[in-house]
């Protein structure tokens, strides 16, 4: 069973209205919701006994869902009178949809932060594409391994990308308030949490390599070749930090583009000159043709950071002051 207490602050408390919204989405659920104020316990799927509780004002009242999807319900119940307390609050924050509208300045200002944002995790994807492709050439065998090798990469690299984003909202937040100094000195606190993290991580990794793989592929010949890739690329996840803090700190700051164009030239451009040129006339081999991975975080961090360096963060604040 799980249980939530809500205060309804707002001045009508749960009148017909809110009643017939509650007993609405409550029916829609297995199972069984209760409300409790005071002494009463009511059903929370009949109109009549919300509406008995006679809940004011200020009245409290606890919520209880016991059922195989008491969690879904716990949430659209409470949902609902979260939404109506916001409906009808006095004073401080009210949500009112009369009032909703978009604002166009800030849209914009949104669609020109986000889309570049979201077309760096595209980039990504797409360049994972041409790396593939080269690597089946290798067999099937190489190609499980290098399946192996990517389910703990994505491992890896999960604690990097939480911090960035958390760094991107720190950034924001500083530089929002005019506070440059500490929104830079957040950015090399991330980096060097990040930095942590992934040395931690890499302990393991590189005791344990041959048994993480062999965790997704038991086989010899893939355990050889995930092994060997988990060792031969993981150490370079430093690179992928700098890349990380730094294209996040950017995009805290509002400049978002730089970051994907920085990306675009080192993960697409880059990385496949570097495998067509190592395939075609240097080593057609699964470590050269591997380290394409590192060689274009190594370009993208460089890059990345002395852009970082030059750049003036006011520049690019998108709210002024008023």
């Amino acid at each position: 069973m799980l249980q939530q207490t809500i205060v309804i602050t707002n001045r009508d408390g749960l009148d017909a209205k809110s009643a017939a919204m509650l007993v609405q989405v409550a029916c829609r659920y297995r199972s069984q919701i209760l409300i409790e104020q005071g002494s009463k316990i009511i059903n929370g799927k009949s109109m009549m006994g919300v509406l008995s509780l006679g809940v004011g004002a200020h009245d409290q009242v606890t919520l209880m869902t016991n059922g195989a999807d008491e969690k879904e319900a716990m949430q659209a119940v409470s949902a609902v009178l979260t939404l109506w307390v916001l409906m009808g609050a006095e004073g401080g924050i009210r949500l009112e949809l009369r009032a909703l509208r978009f604002t166009w300045s800030v849209l914009r200002q949104i669609v020109a932060v986000g889309i570049p944002a979201a077309l760096q995790m595209a980039i990504t994807a797409f360049s994972n594409v041409f790396v593939q492709s080269y690597i089946n050439y290798f067999g099937p065998d190489c190609m499980s391994g290098w399946t192996a090798y990517n389910k703990v990469d994505q491992l890896m690299i999960l604690p990097v990308q939480s911090i960035s984003m958390a760094n991107t909202t720190f950034v924001g937040q500083n530089l929002g308030v005019g506070d440059t100094p500490r929104a830079k000195k957040g950015v090399r606190t991330s980096l060097w949490l990040s930095v942590a993290v992934t040395a931690v991580l890499l302990i393991p990794v590189l005791l344990f390599a041959p048994d993480l793989t062999a965790f997704f592929n038991s086989k010899a010949e893939v355990v050889s070749y995930g092994a060997l890739l988990l060792r031969l690329l993981s150490p370079f996840y430093f690179f992928f930090c700098i890349n990380q803090v730094y294209s996040g700190a950017l995009r805290g700051a509002g400049n978002s583009r730089m970051p994907m164009f920085i990306m675009l030239g080192s993960f697409v451009v880059f990385r496949q000159i570097y495998l067509y040129v190592m395939a075609n006339y240097i080593s057609n081999e699964i470590v050269p043709i591997a380290l394409s991975y590192p060689a274009g975080w190594f370009v993208c961090s460089a890059a990345t950071l002395l852009y970082y360096t030059h750049c003036k963060f006011d520049h690019y604040r998108l709210v002024e002051d008023v």
